[in-house]
């Protein structure tokens, strides 16, 4: 054997082997991946696929859609759990309830949307759940939500309760979250057009509520494509989360070498509250939220109503802000955000406070800790949930 024979011999050689260990490294990888998705099937038998069977909704014509009485166990690939969700006869999210508080017992109802109805976790870690258990047996705390619920959808629906004789209570909590603004006029959230399956508010000269509602049905927000589906792909991915909500330095390094996630879309804070036609939107939201403020004063006689702000995750997580801050011309709104990051809440106090409603501010507690959001699923925690109720029961309970 020559030289060069012997040269090339030990080159494929080398190459065979490099081969080797990359099919070895890939099939040993196949292998974990496969038996961790078969481990996670296996705990979770039941639930996983039940959103894809039945959904959660139904149309509705005020309202555009309505929760479907009904038992549901359901997975929820954001928090990474097997969530129950039980409907009552009332449409709500609650335990069988009657239409009067039973006797002796205040009840409070907290209305709102998603971040309220909580759907990444089981009810009594919610924070209504949370809040129930601070208050006491001598309170009766009812969640009111719908998930992608604006102001005026939550009104239509305490109307449609109320109608049907639902007592509200002695004190009614109307969470307000940055989105509401897109909500009420039936926008998208990110591109601000008109979402065909959702119902559109206006208030006219006379101060009639006015609303257009689509005829589709709300699509169940749980679909995904199958490899999103897959169980141990996604709980890979929410313990990178988890880490980089904690760690935002994790962020940064993987950003410097290229590896770090894209802000994929404007997100619907940014789109809603900056940029221009922002007070336009917002002036269409006072006028709905006057009405509701009013329906309430006028209709419902000795009910308080109080106002709650619950943040986006961008004005209160690091890592949410260090990602938009390194995508800074994918958008110019971008720089108006972080130039008034409070604009939502300082807008939304300065009306409660100009109409002498009671106003909760969640978002200083919620920055003094950590993990307080879902990093992907985007809503509240077990963390962020306790300190939302938290700061309910210290505003609404406490002070008399």
């Amino acid at each position: 054997m020559t030289k060069r024979d012997f040269g090339a011999s030990r080159v494929r050689h080398s190459l065979a082997n490099t081969a080797l260990v990359f099919a070895s490294l890939g099939i040993t990888c196949l292998l974990v991946f496969a038996a961790g998705e078969a481990y996670f099937r296996i705990k979770y038998k039941g639930a996983v696929g039940a959103a894809a069977e039945t959904s959660l909704y139904e149309f509705d014509r005020q309202r555009g859609w309505r929760l479907r009485p009904g038992e549901y166990l359901r997975f929820n690939y954001g928090s990474h759990r097997a969530i129950h969700v039980a409907i009552n006869e009332w449409g709500l999210r609650e335990r069988a309830l009657a239409a009067k508080a039973p006797a002796g017992k205040e009840r409070v109802s907290i209305v709102g949307d998603s971040f309220v109805f909580a759907e990444a976790l089981n009810a009594p870690n919610r924070f209504t759940g949370q809040l129930q258990s601070l208050a006491g047996p001598q309170y009766e705390v009812i969640n009111i939500s719908v998930p992608g619920y604006g102001t005026g959808q939550q009104l239509r629906l305490l109307q449609e309760l109320i109608s049907k004789g639902f007592q509200i209570g002695e004190k009614i909590v109307l969470v307000f979250f940055t989105n509401d603004i897109q909500d009420n006029l039936g926008l998208t959230y990110s591109t601000l057009e008109a979402d065909p399956q959702k119902p559109s508010f206006d208030v006219d000269e006379k101060g009639n509520l006015l609303s257009v509602v689509p005829k589709e049905k709300k699509k169940d927000s749980q679909s995904a494509s199958p490899w999103m589906r897959s169980l141990f792909y996604n709980f890979l991915k929410r313990r990178m989360e988890v880490a980089a909500t904690r760690y935002p330095w994790i962020f940064v390094a993987l950003d410097t070498v290229g590896l770090a996630p894209k802000v994929p879309r404007t997100p619907g804070i940014i789109a809603g509250w900056y940029g221009a036609g922002w007070e336009q939107r917002w002036a269409a939201t006072v006028e709905i939220l006057d009405y509701f403020a009013n329906y309430v004063g006028t209709q419902l006689e000795g009910t308080e109503l109080q106002i709650a702000f619950v943040p986006s995750p961008l004005q209160v997580e690091d890592v949410f802000q260090v990602m938009i801050s390194r995508n800074m011309d994918m958008d110019i709104r971008f720089a108006e955000f972080f130039g008034d990051i409070d604009r939502p809440q300082r807008m939304l106090r300065k009306y409660a406070e100009e109409r002498n409603i009671p106003f909760i501010d969640m978002t200083p507690l919620l920055r003094k800790a950590s993990g307080t959001y879902f990093p992907s699923e985007g809503h509240l925690s077990e963390v962020g949930s306790e300190i939302a109720a938290k700061a309910i029961y210290e505003n609404a309970f406490e002070r008399k």
